[in-house]
């Protein structure tokens, strides 16, 4: 088959990227042809369709008044990337267009285009941006869907897009036109929910169940071969933001001060973490900022267990996945799809998001018992083999594309 695949960004720049990245690789091994549709960026993967790709566009900043109105029109509909997109189907001519995260920076002009060309359209729902104006549905310190469904005042009323109202506003605006017009819902022939949890939580706010699938993320275990030893270190690895739960973490660390704990990653709370940890003199303590790649898995196949203390609907994570194909026991909030990866019990300890002292007692009672541990981390990397296969996972997406075309 020919598969057009686009998503904004073409670098391993977080879970959606890696996705996108790892199924143009499965597939093109599979004797399928791939194409990519992306926004300019030094950091992309080289490719010949990137001439085809939009202009660079930054929505982390303000660039003057007329320059933040025309991005906003951009991505409620960009006329360049219909444009460009439009060139793209006309030389690639693809059997099917697989959308990923393509919101802002190419906006949804390019699912009509594909639709005019009568080419069907698959969409994997890598985040929550088909309801909610920020992604996140985490608002104000806690899980939100108060604009369940088309109240994006909300939106504004809350700043829940980096406490801003003008950038709420925006965003607010967008969500409302595009559903008014229904781009996604008569646009997209098969969505792709890589959660159970996601998918509920879509039909819960009036999404069609027929055209809504559950596909589980999935992950090489043989990437992650080699030796697995139990180290000393909890370990967190993830963005330090607020819905990460990395404020409870640091609470709970603070409580088990013979305990030593790694926190592997960067974000808006950096700065906020470290002046924390110099304040309350927490020893046990390290941050090592942003790794990736071999280094990053190094540091994990060191770890005593893993934890991931989320206090948002965590999708469905690559923590929890990465972990358990390390053969890590992992210590994690019971929130959104976390427990479709982390069964408690089993693969590792389950508590009540923001929960500091359930927290600290599962940590502790893990921590010193290595033969459970031990045991655990056998059994996620046995779950995740049988779930999470490469190939099954394959066979499944072009089952969906053979569907819909």
């Amino acid at each position: 088959m020919r598969v057009l695949l686009a998503n904004k960004f073409l670098y391993r720049r977080a879970g959606a990227e890696v996705y996108v990245l790892d199924l143009a690789r499965a597939l093109e091994r599979a004797g399928h042809q791939v194409a990519f549709f992306a926004m300019k960026d030094s950091r992309n993967i080289q490719t010949p369709w990137s001439k085809y790709f939009v202009d660079e566009i930054h929505y982390d900043r303000s660039d003057g008044l007329l320059e933040d109105v025309r991005k906003v029109g951009h991505m409620i509909w960009s006329v360049e990337a219909a444009k460009k997109f439009r060139a793209l189907l006309a030389d690639f001519k693809p059997d099917v267009v697989h959308l990923h995260n393509i919101y802002h920076h190419l906006s949804p002009s390019i699912v009509q285009e594909a639709k005019r060309a009568g080419i069907p359209v698959v969409q994997t729902l890598h985040d929550f941006k088909l309801i909610c104006p920020n992604y996140r549905l985490f608002t104000k310190g806690s899980a939100c869907e108060r604009c369940q469904v088309m109240k994006y005042w909300n939106a504004v009323r809350y700043q829940c897009l980096n406490d801003s109202t003008p950038a709420s506003a925006a965003v607010a605006l967008e969500m409302w036109v595009h559903r008014l017009l229904r781009v996604y819902e008569n646009g997209v022939d098969q969505f792709i929910a890589p959660s159970v949890f996601l998918r509920d939580l879509l039909l819960r706010w009036g999404k069609s169940p027929a055209k809504m699938i559950v596909i589980n993320n999935p992950i090489e275990l043989a990437a992650y071969g080699g030796t697995s030893t139990l180290g000393e270190e909890v370990v967190f690895a993830g963005r330090l933001a607020e819905e990460k739960g990395v404020w409870p973490l640091l609470l709970a660390a603070e409580k088990l001060p013979d305990i030593p704990f790694l926190l592997i990653g960067d974000g808006p709370e950096l700065a906020n973490i470290e002046a924390r940890i110099r304040e309350r003199k927490l020893g046990n303590v390290k941050l090592t900022g942003f790794l990736r790649g071999t280094e990053l898995t190094d540091r994990l196949r060191k770890a005593r267990l893993i934890v991931i203390p989320s206090v948002w609907y965590e999708n469905y994570p690559y923590a929890a996945l990465e972990a358990a194909a390390l053969g890590k026991a992992v210590v994690a909030s019971r929130i959104g799809g976390i427990p479709e990866i982390v069964e408690d019990g089993t693969t590792g300890r389950l508590f009540p998001p923001g929960d500091v002292p359930a927290m600290v007692d599962a940590v502790k009672n893990l921590y010193q018992n290595v033969g459970l541990l031990e045991q655990m981390g056998e059994a996620a990397r046995e779950k995740v083999r049988r779930e999470n296969d490469p190939q099954d996972h394959l066979v499944a997406v072009l089952d969906i594309y053979k569907q819909v075309s």
